[in-house]
């Protein structure tokens, strides 16, 4: 036990020690936790999983929402793993930890995840009524084993407006309201959709009147992908998407008062980019400083794109001197779909690189400093690229985004080994990885929730 002790100070202190960015190796399987909730059983077996969004709870505990497929479509799934990556056994209907839940026995994806103060969780997407999509949205009961009947009808807030639409995100404010927001025609496009909800489920009529709320950008398609309810005091809602004007699609933002009108301060409530890409992820700084994220075509490759904004929605000039970051990571097809501040003020975004050589996609994670340029203590470079498949080189996709464990960086989304396809449907395993991270500056303090 003697000749053991040492070894063990040498190992705890080499994890404590490690570089940002590097794998944590004690989560999951050496840094990495797969979920397989669809091995394939023959041809005639067309599931399909896609993951969208994960959050952490109080007590450090991980949540992973998406859908899975069915022999008659697609349906909600929402996966809770331990602290250390584990599978949670007490959570859900499934062994392993995670629930399926089959709305309308049509298509229905979950796209959003937030939990309550009394440990209750939210999950917003769509469904199929017919031949529409709708705002679909469920609350479960802590232990995700039933859905919460006080809710809704029997658990569920489905909303088939006269036209499709679906929501993308979900986040609660203090007093228990649920803001979901995506996107909807109001009239011959789609717009920015935010809808507000009681306690209970029902519409709250103090939001725009009805509670539902469409913001039209530009003549063409328009789409909110992200929510924050900023609970500094102001009671402003941040909306980030993208909006279509002619072949282009560009950022959008949208700053609303809490009862839904625009704020004015905010550029007049609305903000569009100069160039072209599709917002995916937004978040605040303790300044009020905002950044969106997501991928941009700038000649001819994609990639990471990061925009900041002063409180007023003017841009950030000190964020690389314009206001605008693009980061290649090497591939033709770089996409960032996730930005997370740290309270050191430092900048995380996530999604995928497509690896030139193989063709394959990795997760990455990016940090760069707060006047935009990359963070070398961060992996040496400020970019930590992981396959999660070892010599099987897998597929990963990072759609879930990121999120702040005790300081430590999750990454989450899916990925499959090839073969890819069985009868015409992927196969994805839902899957996060874990990043050593400095934990006494990596804390999220920013005042959206």
């Amino acid at each position: 036990m003697k000749k053991l002790l040492p070894l063990l100070f040498f190992l705890l202190n080499v994890s404590a020690n490690a570089q940002d960015g590097a794998l944590d190796l004690s989560f999951g399987t050496s840094g990495v936790a797969k979920k397989n909730l669809n091995p394939p059983k023959g041809a005639t077996t067309l599931n399909a999983t896609d993951i969208s969004k994960i959050v952490v709870q109080n007590d450090g505990k991980i949540l992973q929402v998406g859908y899975k497929g069915s022999s008659t479509g697609d349906d909600f799934v929402i996966i809770r793993y331990n602290y250390d990556g584990s599978p949670d056994a007490s959570f859900g209907t499934q062994a392993g930890g995670w629930t399926v839940t089959d709305i309308n026995g049509k298509d229905d994806r979950a796209h959003g995840v937030a939990i309550q103060n009394d440990g209750k969780i939210i999950i917003a997407g769509e469904t199929i009524i017919g031949v529409k999509t709708a705002f679909a949205v469920a609350r479960y009961n802590p232990d995700g084993k039933t859905l919460d009947n006080t809710f809704g009808t029997n658990g569920l807030v489905v909303d088939l407006n006269s036209n499709p639409s679906g929501a993308n995100s979900v986040t609660m404010q203090p007093d228990g309201k649920i803001l979901v927001a995506g996107w909807g025609k109001e009239n011959t496009t789609n717009d920015f959709v935010v809808t507000r909800y009681n306690t209970d489920g029902s519409f709250d009529n103090s939001f725009d009147t009805d509670g539902k709320l469409f913001t039209d950008f530009a003549s063409g398609n328009d789409a909110a992908t992200d929510i924050h309810f900023l609970n500094d005091g102001t009671n402003r809602i941040l909306v980030a998407g993208y909006e279509t004007n002619g072949p282009n699609t560009y950022f959008a933002l949208a700053m609303y008062n809490n009862d839904g009108t625009l704020n004015a301060a905010f550029n007049g409530g609305k903000v569009v980019s100069t160039f072209t890409g599709s917002g995916r992820s937004v978040d605040i700084a303790a300044d009020g400083k905002v950044y969106v994220t997501g991928l941009s075509n700038s000649t001819g490759n994609y990639d990471y794109t990061t925009e900041s904004f002063n409180p007023d929605g003017t841009l950030n000039t000190f964020f690389n001197g314009s206001g605008i970051v693009k980061t290649n990571l090497g591939s033709v097809s770089d996409a960032s779909r996730s930005v997370k501040l740290q309270c050191d003020g430092k900048i995380l975004v996530g999604g995928e690189f497509n690896d030139p050589a193989t063709s394959r996609y990795s997760y990455a994670v990016v940090r760069y400093n707060p006047d935009g340029s990359l963070d070398n203590s961060f992996n040496g470079n400020g970019k930590s690229i992981v396959n999660t498949g070892g010599s099987s080189n897998d597929y990963d996709y990072g759609f879930c985004g990121l999120a702040l464990q005790d300081g430590k960086i999750l990454m989450g989304g899916v990925s499959f080994p090839p073969p890819v396809s069985l009868a015409g449907r992927i196969y994805f395993n839902p899957t996060i990885i874990r990043l050593q991270n400095n934990t006494a500056t990596a804390g999220n303090i920013t005042p959206a929730t």
